[in-house]
């Protein structure tokens, strides 16, 4: 089985909406955060910034507290594959998205991007990754205090 880390952002604007792509796939759709593996050389954090100007074209803005972690089995390219992944929060303001510095497979598998609201995340019968976002950003959104990082399940 191969390794392999990946980082991923929680971009929250300031009308405190997620920003998600809707991944379309061979055989399910569903909506995942910006981000993905982490390069030779490269720190979490540094892979998290760089995977969201790839994939978003949002640059300049600061990465805040890592939120949660999760280990999981998974497939990448046809292969097995343990994958240990880190979300991290970046608030954002009210930036545009772009799609001009995605690779080919990702302009071809994200084929929606949505500013979701925590009521429009909770009403849609849509599949949503991490597994129950907005129970897990209630918390970040409304500033109650939260021992970081959480261990979400696999």
């Amino acid at each position: 089985m191969n390794y392999r880390k990946s980082s991923r952002v929680v971009m929250l604007n300031d009308h405190d909406e997620i920003f998600m792509f809707r991944h379309t796939g061979r055989t399910r759709t569903y909506w995942v955060l910006p981000g993905g593996g982490v390069d030779p050389g490269e720190s979490w954090e540094q892979a998290a910034l760089r995977e969201m100007w790839e994939e978003t074209g949002i640059n300049g803005a600061s990465l805040g507290p890592l939120l949660w972690t999760r280990r999981a089995r998974t497939t990448y390219a046809g292969e097995p594959v343990l994958q240990d992944e880190r979300y991290y929060l970046v608030r954002v303001g009210l930036p545009e998205y772009t799609n001009a510095n995605q690779m080919a497979d990702e302009k071809r598998t994200y084929t929606a991007a949505h500013w979701w609201s925590l009521p429009e995340m909770r009403a849609t019968t849509e599949m949503l990754y991490p597994e129950r976002l907005a129970d897990l950003m209630a918390p970040v959104i409304t500033g109650e205090s939260m021992s970081l990082p959480i261990s979400l399940p696999g």
